[in-house]
């Protein structure tokens, strides 16, 4: 299985981007699969990410970092 990016989603309409306002895996870190990772924002929209499978978070944004709807926020690396 190959590295899978996670992608920023698309919390509404008018939001271009959102930000990460919690990491619930460390860098480095391992996570199940359907655990939540991450906490997420857009104009006041608050919305969940969850892991697709198991393995490694790394190349996680900062938080409160923008990111533009659609682009990787983490890269999750298969155990």
């Amino acid at each position: 299985m190959t590295p899978t990016d996670i992608l920023m989603p698309e919390l509404t309409d008018q939001a271009e981007n959102g930000v990460v306002t919690a990491w619930m895996v460390d860098e480095g870190g391992h996570c199940d699969s359907g655990q939540l990772v991450a906490e997420v924002q857009a104009i006041k929209v608050d919305d969940q990410i969850y892991a697709p499978h198991a393995g490694t978070v790394v190349d996680r944004v900062g938080i409160n970092v923008g990111v533009a709807t659609g682009e990787p926020i983490c890269r999750i690396i298969p155990d």
